[in-house]
């Protein structure tokens, strides 16, 4: 368990659920709204990705690790609507595991690819970057062929290291003057 000062463990707490809130708000309107119906399957699958992934990291920061030992102890709230008259109470941790795997499975329907149109689309799901979270999950599982396999597929569609400090700005130049 990561111990984080109050206000910062505040802090990424709130901030998790409302990536939360926002995934089951995708997840409970796309169907109402007008599109291609291959553009609300990629919303749905980013959407389990994202509330999976948001799930995995608040799991591992305020719950005990996740084995046979532990499933039963206090997991977390699981919400998977924007209603406010929601359970919030504390689910065991496996129930808590469950649902990330069961996001998952929806998130790997994904069929967008990383690179697109030749420039890697690191800021959005897409089949590398689940992959990769695959892997990461089933390896705190202890499951490691599956870790393996879900690696490979990853490094498999995408093996570049990323320069941060270099290849990840956006439209922001190195100085900025104000006047």
């Amino acid at each position: 368990i990561v111990r984080l000062p109050f206000s910062i463990g505040v802090i990424f707490w709130n901030n998790e659920f409302k990536k939360i809130f926002i995934a089951n708000m995708v997840l409970e309107n796309v169907s109402k709204v007008a599109g291609p119906e291959s553009d609300k399957e990629s919303l749905k699958a980013e959407a389990h990705f994202i509330r999976a992934y948001s799930y995995f990291q608040l799991a591992n920061t305020f719950c005990l690790p996740y084995n046979e030992q532990n499933k039963n102890e206090l997991g977390l709230p699981i919400k998977l609507s924007t209603s406010f008259e929601d359970n919030i109470e504390r689910q065991p941790l496996q129930k808590v595991y469950e649902q990330i795997e069961a996001d998952l499975a929806e998130a790997m329907k994904t069929t967008v690819p990383l690179v697109q149109n030749g420039k890697a689309r690191h800021w959005r799901a897409n089949t590398a970057a689940v992959n990769g979270f695959a892997a990461r999950y089933y390896l705190y599982r202890n499951d490691y062929e599956k870790s393996l396999s879900f690696a490979n597929k990853s490094l498999g569609e995408y093996n570049t290291l990323v320069n941060y400090n270099t290849n990840m700005r956006y439209g922001i130049d190195e100085s900025v003057t104000i006047d």
